[in-house]
């Protein structure tokens, strides 16, 4: 299946926003494509380590835009802008649409954008479990310091989680996402499987990826595949675009996803050649 590439490299943070946004499913779009940016610049510059290029050109305060803040060596100390830039996009893009376009407005009122604030919090609460603490704490205070306060959502959906029901959820919901593919990829774990067992059910997926409070099963989705694919882990990777097909994604948005997901990635310095596509999978479905 050929694959045509997006050029990203030189976009400007506006360009890249609109780029990703364009390239999402249509169905998919309203809700789910900055969730999927969200998580696919952070994790594509997590494991880019090296951008020599990029960063002796944006290092100048004169330059300092969305690829200045997310040069590898501001996000290896934590101090990643980039919620912070997509969060003002977000309520500029909408203010300019609903004035040119007459479209409704997403984030007019003050309870709109405390929803916002609510689902990236989410994001980065899921995500956090994908791609490590330090990156997604540098996000944390970098969306705090754009929101507004009578803007910024501060309920504590987790104070009341009873173990129990977070471990039976988490089960299920594995299940559900890997059926039978599910116990042979804990036999590989040989004598560490209870305690990665107890990880994945309890944890990750009974405290965090299973919780639809916020963001629903396939918004869900739309944090973890993209953490997973810019790490370049092949292997989940795969495991994910399964799990998000049995979402009754369609095959056809699954790659739509993807391509959007590929185009932040590039634009990050990543090879996203050879990645595994949601063709090569479908057969398992």
């Amino acid at each position: 299946m050929s694959n045509p590439q997006v050029q990203t490299a030189a976009l400007t943070p506006t360009e890249l926003f609109e780029q990703v946004e364009g390239l999402f499913p249509e169905d998919l779009r309203r809700d789910c494509w900055y969730l999927a940016a969200a998580v696919e610049c952070q994790a594509a510059h997590q494991t880019h380590t090296a951008v020599p290029n990029r960063c002796a050109r944006l290092t100048s305060a004169a330059d300092r835009t969305f690829g200045g803040n997310q040069a590898s060596s501001l996000v290896a100390t934590s101090k990643s802008s980039f919620i912070g830039d997509l969060y003002k996009h977000l309520l500029e893009n909408d203010a300019r649409n609903a004035a040119t376009s007459g479209v409704e407005q997403q984030f007019r009122t003050s309870d709109q954008r405390k929803r916002l604030s609510r689902r990236l919090r989410e994001c980065l609460m899921k995500e956090f479990t994908l791609v490590g603490i330090p990156l997604v704490l540098g996000a944390v205070s970098a969306l705090a310091a754009v929101e507004k306060a009578e803007d910024a959502d501060a309920t504590f959906t987790r104070s009341q989680v009873d173990p129990k029901v977070a471990s039976a959820r988490g089960t299920a919901h594995l299940e559900s996402l890997y059926k039978e593919n599910l116990q042979p990829i804990f036999d590989t774990w040989g004598a560490h499987t209870h305690e990665f067992q107890w990880l994945e059910k309890d944890i990750i997926y009974g405290r965090f990826l299973s919780d639809f409070s916020v963001l629903n099963p396939i918004e869900t989705q739309m944090v973890a595949l993209p953490a997973i694919m810019c790490q370049g882990a092949r292997g989940a990777t795969g495991w994910h675009l399964r799990a998000t097909r049995r979402l009754d994604v369609s095959v056809e948005n699954v790659e739509a996803i993807q391509r959007a997901v590929e185009a932040v990635a590039r634009w990050a310095g990543r090879d996203v050649e050879g990645w595994i596509r949601v063709y090569d999978i479908e057969d398992e479905v």
